[in-house]
């Protein structure tokens, strides 16, 4: 992993959500540590997604749920404006502007740049922008609008917005599904993406259903099936047939994909 464990830098606990009749999570537990990518994998309607839609604030968890970030207590289901500054997330839809360049994307989220008189200093948003998205070395023109970037592209200037403003801060990006619109010839490039970002120090919670995806990448992963949590497994000791039957909850053959290279 990319640094030394201290302790998590995510903790929840106790998590439940019902929505009418249906259980959709029940007393679940996850932890990330810091540098590290923790891959969160569960069939369809395992409750991944309410999982990650509560910790983004769309959803309330029901009472006696616990979350901490360095030990320190937020709520969940807080609105995101009022959600912890360390939990950032990359959703699978990206919510980037195509119409607008790279410079206009990130300013929506944390504002342009201003004089004393209230113009935007265009030269300094630029500068900014390309510090952010350069260090991913993807050769990105931050003045173009995004509809001419390449989707491994655009994903880096979603993953560069959420990342303002946290240089040399602990904390935890969520990637929600992150290589779904991406072409096979750029999951690699993508995988190198988030392991400079868990090099960093920072905590990579990554969700997804493919379990190719786990085992290039992951440090750990957590099983969930039926809104509960099944089990956490670092990914050196599970095979593509034991993560399988995890997943299912019983034994089945399964074919494994060759990983992208490293």
């Amino acid at each position: 992993m990319g640094t030394e464990l201290t302790g998590p830098v995510l903790r929840v606990a106790a998590l439940s959500k019902r929505f009418g009749g249906t259980q959709a999570l029940k007393d679940v537990d996850l932890e990330v540590m810091p540098g590290e990518i923790h891959a969160l994998i569960g069939p369809n309607g395992s409750g991944k997604s309410t999982l990650i839609k509560i910790l983004a604030g769309y959803h309330h968890a029901e009472p006696g749920a616990v979350a901490e970030l360095d030990g320190e207590p937020f709520g969940l289901g807080q609105v995101a404006a009022s959600r912890h500054d360390r939990l950032r997330f990359v959703h699978q839809e990206l919510g980037l502007v195509g119409e607008l360049s790279a410079i206009d994307n990130l300013a929506l989220s944390h504002g342009f740049a201003r004089t004393a008189f209230g113009n935007i200093r265009w030269p300094e948003m630029e500068r900014r922008t390309s510090a952010l998205v350069e260090r991913f070395g993807l050769g990105i023109d931050v003045r173009r609008p995004l509809m001419t970037a390449t989707p491994v592209q655009r994903t880096v200037v979603a993953i560069a917005a959420a990342l303002q403003g946290w240089e040399g801060r602990r904390g935890v990006l969520v990637l929600d599904e992150p290589t779904a619109v991406l072409p096979p010839g750029e999951v690699a490039r993508l995988f190198d993406i988030v392991r400079e970002v868990r090099d960093a120090g920072a905590g990579v919670l990554y969700v997804s259903h493919r379990m190719d995806e786990i085992f290039a990448l992951a440090d750990r992963v957590t099983v969930i099936r039926g809104g509960r949590r099944i089990a956490t497994r670092p990914v050196a000791e599970l095979t593509p047939r034991l993560l399988a039957e995890l997943m299912a909850g019983e034994d089945m053959e399964t074919t494994h994909r060759p990983a992208p290279p490293s």
